[in-house]
């Protein structure tokens, strides 16, 4: 998934990043918060706090601190724009405290059925169809469907009246390319989706993936597409492949937004597929589907997409984003497969793996696992130059309205720093209980077959993300439920650091 940086951040050394953690003054009562790449809006009143799309665990655990350090009220609304587990997947932070929970019904028919993407998620308590008004705290919230349907079923906007805000969430980029090839994106009728919103009375609009903006900028993002649509057809009408089109096509009018080099080709490639094909659309039933790509050697491109998260040189940009670099290849492709066929779930990364095709995962996997050897040293410095652009075009610009945090972001262990005893005595207990994942991982953490991954030197915050979700029923992995079963959170955090501290095996 993308990741939005402060480059203070970034060490010089390094490209290992903390997310981005920004909370921002919209109105005297409305806020923009803002964890990694993914925004919230909390909206302040004398009744209490109404909260949208609370993204992950991670954002929403940070979020609790702050909120309760800063306004010392409940949250009483949350508000989900739509079922996509990346924009709702905290909400369980804040579900227990008496929080009432509003969407569309098609959200609350799809979470319902309990599928990978959606277990575990609260289920909403207040619901509509066409239109609903939720009066809070002297505020109004106007909530309604975004039309024609694009991205998910359910998906709503939600509008601030007093507030004059706008909130819609994978619809408008502010500055910025299209998500990659348009997956999960209806083109071109997504075109018309904006257009209904255009015509809405606000001053303020957020979305829910980067920057702030105007209905100017809505509007910029709209003829981007609708460019987009014309010089396509056009190449499709000329009998242009889609290569050639990939290859021609560039809308340098566009050269400014962000990701322009990168995601060019990507969004040209999608807006083909669609026009030429419309059943090849994310929205309709055969989005599972995949079509080979015209070049089979895609593996380059692909990486440089992949380089944004996992990081040009295999090593994840933060510090709950797996490393990559030296992984087995077996246990790559089984993952990618995985995450292709929905058996493991994580959100973008699940989406994502649906456009690419049985021919490139190959090359992908390979790519990976032999990243430390000298052959891929010029192609990790070509993805490195295109992620430091990406990085210095997506952090926020600084605002005057933006707030000092007053808490530290309690997942990255900012709050209580370990002193060097203690981290020695953390990495004890780990080896300790790695007994038991030896015969699998290694007290090496180095996988015993090819379809055990590597754990040596993987992110600590990453797997103990991952042991987590095996125990509590996130992730669902047989083999590994009897285990993680028996771990305390002591013990869970303590295995993180041992295989965190061992020293990566390169080949």
């Amino acid at each position: 998934m993308l990741l939005c940086i402060n480059l203070s951040a970034l060490a010089e050394d390094s490209l290992t990043v903390v997310p981005i953690r920004t909370l921002e003054k919209i109105t005297d009562d409305l806020f923009r918060y803002q964890y990694a790449h993914h925004v919230s809006l909390i909206l302040n009143t004398p009744e209490g706090l109404l909260i949208t799309d609370p993204s992950s665990r991670e954002a929403m655990v940070a979020l609790k601190v702050e909120l309760d350090a800063r306004f010392k009220k409940p949250v009483r609304f949350m508000i989900y724009s739509h079922h996509h587990a990346d924009h709702i997947g905290g909400a369980a932070v804040f579900a227990g405290e008496g929080t009432t929970i509003v969407a569309h019904e098609d959200t609350q028919k799809i979470l319902a059925a309990e599928t990978v993407e959606t277990a575990k998620l609260p289920l909403p308590h207040k619901t509509f169809k066409e239109h609903m008004i939720l009066s809070f705290g002297g505020k109004t919230i106007e909530l309604f469907p975004v039309t024609p349907k694009t991205h998910a079923e359910g998906m709503i906007a939600m509008r601030f009246v007093e507030d004059r805000t706008l909130f819609a969430v994978d619809i408008v980029v502010i500055e910025g390319m299209a998500w990659m090839n348009l997956n999960n994106t209806r083109f071109p009728a997504h075109i018309d989706t904006i257009k209904n919103l255009e015509v809405l009375e606000f001053d303020h609009f957020a979305s829910g993936h980067y920057r702030m903006g105007t209905k100017k900028d809505m509007r910029e993002h709209r003829e981007f597409l609708e460019d987009l649509r014309d010089a396509v057809q056009a190449a499709i009408d000329a009998g242009l492949s889609l290569v050639e089109a990939k290859r021609t096509i560039r809308l340098d009018k566009y050269s400014h937004f962000f990701l322009y080099d990168e995601w060019m080709s990507f969004n040209v490639e999608g807006a083909y597929r669609q026009l030429k094909s419309p059943e090849y659309g994310a929205y309709v039933a055969v989005e599972r589907v995949v079509t080979p790509h015209e070049d089979p050697n895609n593996t380059v491109e692909i990486v440089t997409m992949c380089a944004f998260c996992h990081g040009a040189d295999g090593i994840g940009l933060a510090p709950n984003f797996p490393n990559l670099a030296g992984q087995k290849y077996e246990y790559l492709v089984q993952s990618i497969r995985e995450y292709r066929a929905r058996t493991r779930y994580e959100s973008n990364m699940s989406d994502i793996w649906l456009y690419i095709s049985d021919q490139e995962v190959p090359g992908i996997a390979k790519y990976y696992s032999k990243l430390n050897s000298n052959e891929m040293v010029e192609r990790v410095k070509a993805a490195e130059a295109s992620l430091h652009k990406y990085h210095l075009e997506i952090t926020p610009r600084p605002s005057p309205n933006n707030l000092a945090l007053f808490t530290p972001d309690p997942n990255l262990g900012q709050g209580v720093k370990r002193t060097d005893a203690e981290v020695a005595a953390l990495i004890a207990a780990g080896k300790e209980q790695a007994i038991q994942c030896a015969a699998c991982h290694g007290m090496d953490g180095i996988g015993t077959e090819p379809i055990y991954p590597n754990l040596a030197g993987q992110k600590e915050l990453y797997l103990s993300i991952q042991l987590r979700a095996m125990k509590y029923g996130e992730r669902d992995i047989p083999s590994m439920k009897p285990f993680v079963d028996t771990l305390s959170e002591i013990d869970i955090d303590a295995l993180a650091a041992y295989f965190a501290s061992l020293p990566v095996v390169r080949e």
